[in-house]
């Protein structure tokens, strides 16, 4: 008994549950805590963050305006200092810039050092070629080119005429523009007067299809007639069938005829799959507010089959206007 008592003393102060009748009495289970009510149910870490993020969120919606007074507020408290850590830096970007257009301007310089080099060496090349041209010329006895006079004025108008391919210049008759004179760009040549009043005067383009001019192929010394088609290009007429003619070959005046001097460059040569040739021009009229008109001291060959009937065309109006 005393042995009995004794292990049933042990085990009550070891908190194991008495046994009574061979049953375990769950009763002593019952923790101290949910004895005295101190089991209530905790404020776990996750759900205390969605709460302050859902107040953070309400108070933003509800103190909006605030929140911006207040952020306004402070960058126009941190903009001096802003400002002021930004000048070291933008003072080195600034060194780094000048250092790379230094670089820029070493690499450009060396080559137009080389290009100068380039320009000196034709330089010498064209006083020898001008030396013996003169010297040529003194041989043959040949006559001295007329002199050029130039006149420079502003197109004013795409004029809309019978002619589809034509513009109007500032400047007529009392300025020295005469009908057949030369009107170039600074590209080539663009066309000539055929109209010219006391004020403006009317320029045929190369482009329409009522121009003439009497050419010359460069490379290939093939003569032909830049005919207009009222295109962008022009093409070459009375070519030889066996023509030598290529792509890329300078068309430049003949001389013939009397209209222009021989020389003033054109465009360049187009070959088409037929074996037409087309001709690229160097002068756009659209690109080109101001023109030269250039006086050659020639008076052209009217009647001259080679010319169409555009260019017989007078004006006996004292004033020429644009339609």
């Amino acid at each position: 008994m005393f042995f009995a008592y004794s292990f049933k003393k042990k085990m009550k102060s070891a908190g194991v549950p008495p046994v009574t009748n061979h049953h375990i009495n769950y009763a002593a289970y019952v923790s101290p805590d949910t004895a005295t009510g101190k089991g209530k149910r905790r404020i776990t870490f996750p759900t205390f963050l969605m709460a302050s993020a859902a107040c953070l969120m309400l108070a933003h919606v509800v103190a909006r305006p605030s929140l911006d007074e207040v952020q306004q507020a402070a960058f126009d408290i941190a903009a001096p200092a802003i400002a002021m850590a930004q000048g070291p830096m933008d003072a080195v970007r600034s060194k780094i810039s000048a250092v790379s257009d230094l670089l820029v301007l070493h690499d450009e310089n060396a080559a137009l050092r080389a290009e100068n080099e380039k320009l000196k060496e034709w330089y010498q090349a064209a006083l020898m070629l001008e030396s013996e041209n003169k010297a040529l010329r003194g041989l043959l006895n040949v006559g001295t080119a007329p002199a050029e006079k130039f006149i420079t004025t502003r197109v004013i108008a795409d004029g809309s005429s019978t002619y589809a391919k034509s513009i109007v210049i500032e400047g007529g008759r009392g300025t020295g523009i005469i009908k057949g004179q030369g009107v170039m760009s600074r590209d080539g040549l663009l066309g000539r007067v055929i109209e010219a009043g006391t004020r403006t005067a009317r320029v045929l383009l190369l482009q329409d299809v009522n121009s003439r001019i009497p050419v010359l192929v460069e490379g290939s010394n093939e003569r032909a007639i830049l005919a207009g088609t009222n295109d962008t290009k022009p093409v070459l007429d009375h070519l030889a069938n066996d023509h030598k003619i290529t792509n890329g070959q300078r068309v430049i005046t003949s001389g013939l005829g009397g209209l222009f001097p021989f020389g003033i460059p054109i465009g360049e040569t187009v070959v088409k799959a037929d074996g037409s040739v087309e001709v690229a021009l160097y002068a756009d009229p659209e690109r080109n507010q101001h023109v030269q008109v250039v006086d050659y001291g020639i008076k052209p060959l009217l009647n001259d089959p080679t010319y169409s009937a555009s260019a017989s065309v007078e004006t006996d109006a004292d004033s020429f206007e644009p339609n």
